[in-house]
């Protein structure tokens, strides 16, 4: 079927809402559904490897494959000119900021992430940056540059990533698959371990000292936990096969990139299968009291239900071939029945939700015009705009902690010490905060209000050491940004931090007048004090991260703003939110009904 545009109605309809560039994240887990993949993905690791330098006939036939071409300063000048793979792949990104890991500052193993204005500085591109993954490069540039500059950056890998495949090559060869002898060895013990365990067992079951489990009669108990000690023997023989693994093995190079394997398929390959499983459980038996007529009667050892003691390269025995077809049979029927349930499913689904639609008073209504929801979601944000896996570390912050990272030096008397803004602070603005005795109670108040804000968020979040939050706005890559934009590499600030406070108070107040709400006046005032209180508790989380993400102090001390560029970064904050807000007509009954 062949379906033409006629209108310009039509024609728009086609280019911002069914173009592919468009389309990238999605609002199903607020991440990209799109990225690299297989031989690409392998080509960005090899090529931004630490060891990979490139000679001048390849950067100038890599040329050729890149659409804007400025060719950067080799990094060794003698005895003849080189370039590192990180400095080519520089060419195709465009100017964003990332930095992902803080433990491995610059470590020699090359584990740190970091991306500079577009310049990749240190760690290799692998799955979980160019994958379709939350927080990934792709998700960045969708955020920051938008949906064509996506499209460019993945056109432009995999024309690099495949030229330089085909120039340096990749193929899996026998030396591959043979495991050494310090592994093998390791393998041979894990295994006479694991046997001794499950007869250890089976000893502990019929003299009847087997602990049993909640609900498990003695035969599901011991079942469980010889099931429980074969699969742990696998999976210890995994890590070890592939710690050994050299570095230069193909196997491990496509593992590391994320483009094919695991560990387990390594160890499986050149070690041992493991245990074959069917339904949860250990190989059934099928004829009389035993799996199959390879083995006697009532024999629950290993071997008899279904633990494969030979990898791939030495081949399986018959009876372990046949656990195996068993065990992988049942994935393919698994397989075949869910996707017949799940798409009749989900047909009903769409049929029952088609016609709910976010209206253009911020509501969310069907065809009669029944209000369902006051706000899509609560927040009335649009699932694709909220970037997840920031790191708030408010709720964990002691007294201490929030005193040396939030609150001026002052005294009780309300007047400044002499260390007040210390190295960080203007002169003029030093003098200006003293002038006027008001100040100290004005900063005191922003200090009281995290207080506050902190002792809230203990009560209503789950704590933990590394506290995540799903935002709508990534404000400490926006920080990032304006830093890197506005050149600020002064070490005074000239900001003034009542200022400071000020403004953040009124960007607080404008992201409020942003927010669509059905009960407002013309003039943008709310009509009614529930229609505003629903709008701060939309609002409440995003302002407290705004609080101590923008506090005064660490503008100051630890950013280093200057005007300017604090003035960018509220403006991109207010703009970034207005992007985030979800599109009025926008089908989220069939969104919903898909993403389940």
């Amino acid at each position: 079927n062949l379906h033409v545009p006629q209108s310009l109605l039509n024609k728009a309809e086609l280019m911002e809402m069914m173009m592919v560039p468009k389309n990238f994240v999605s609002p199903n887990k607020s991440a990209p559904c799109m990225g690299i993949v297989q031989d690409s993905l392998l080509g960005c690791f090899r090529i931004t490897d630490k060891e990979t330098f490139l000679d001048k006939f390849f950067v100038q036939s890599v040329a050729m494959w890149i659409d804007v071409w400025d060719p950067p300063i080799p990094a060794i000048l003698k005895p003849r000119p080189l370039w590192t793979g990180k400095q080519i792949f520089s060419l195709i990104l465009p100017e964003v900021n990332i930095h992902n890991d803080e433990k491995h500052v610059f470590s020699h193993e090359d584990k740190m992430l970091l991306i500079r204005r577009g310049q990749l500085l240190s760690g290799p591109i692998k799955k979980g940056i160019v994958g379709a993954a939350a927080g990934s490069l792709i998700h960045v540039i969708f955020n920051e540059k938008g949906s064509d500059e996506v499209a460019r950056f993945i056109n432009g890998v995999q024309r690099v990533t495949a030229f330089f495949l085909l120039n340096f090559s990749f193929s899996v060869g026998v030396q591959d698959t043979v495991a050494d002898k310090e592994t093998l060895t390791h393998i041979i013990e894990v295994l006479v371990k694991a046997r001794e365990e499950v007869r250890g067992i089976g000893a502990c079951a019929n003299e009847g000292t087997l602990q049993r489990k909640a609900g498990m009669t003695l035969l599901q108990s011991f079942e469980k936990d010889v099931n429980t000690a074969l699969n742990k023997c696998r999976d210890d023989s995994a890590k070890k096969a592939l710690g050994n693994v050299r570095r230069t093995n193909s196997f491990k190079c496509m593992i590391e990139a994320g483009s094919k394997g695991s560990d387990l398929n390594i160890q499986q390959i050149a070690v041992f299968v493991g245990q074959q499983n069917v339904g949860g459980q250990r190989i059934p038996f099928g004829f009389r009291r035993r799996t199959l007529p390879h083995f006697c009667l009532d024999d629950y050892g290993e071997a008899s239900r279904g633990m494969a003691t030979r990898g791939y390269v030495e081949g399986l025995r018959p009876y372990e071939f046949y656990f195996h077809t068993m065990a992988g049979r049942e994935g393919l029927i698994d397989t075949a029945v869910k996707t017949a349930d799940t798409g009749y499913l989900q047909r009903k689904l769409i049929k029952a939700l088609e016609d709910v639609h976010a209206a253009y008073d911020g509501t969310v209504r069907n065809a009669n015009q029944d209000i369902i929801q006051f706000a899509y979601g609560e927040d009335a944000l649009d699932g694709a705009r909220i970037e997840g896996s920031q790191s708030f570390q408010l709720p964990m912050m002691s007294n201490e902690d929030m005193r040396r990272a939030f609150r001026f030096e002052y005294r009780d008397d309300g007047t400044f010490t002499e260390e007040v803004g210390g190295n960080y602070m203007d002169v003029h603005a030093k003098r200006a905060l003293r002038t006027d005795s008001e100040n100290v109670k004005r900063l005191e108040a922003e200090f009281q209000q995290l207080m506050v804000d902190r002792d809230e968020c203990r009560k209503i979040m789950e704590l933990s050491k590394n506290p995540k939050l799903s935002l709508p706005i990534n404000v400490e890559r926006l920080i990032r940004n304006a830093r890197s934009t506005m050149g600020t590499k002064a070490v005074i600030s000239d900001l003034n931090p009542v200022n400071v406070v000020h403004s953040v108070r009124k960007l607080q107040e404008d992201l409020v007048q942003l927010f669509p709400s059905y009960n407002r006046g013309p003039d943008g005032k709310f009509l009614s004090e529930h229609s505003r209180h629903r709008v701060e508790c939309a609002l409440h989380l995003f302002k407290i991260h705004l609080r101590q993400m923008l506090n005064s102090k660490r503008v100051l001390k630890d950013y280093k703003l200057n005007s300017t560029a604090f003035t960018f970064l509220l403006s991109e904050i207010r703009a970034k939110y207005l992007q985030s807000i979800i599109h009025p007509g926008e089908m989220i009954g069939a969104m919903a009904a898909q993403s389940c």
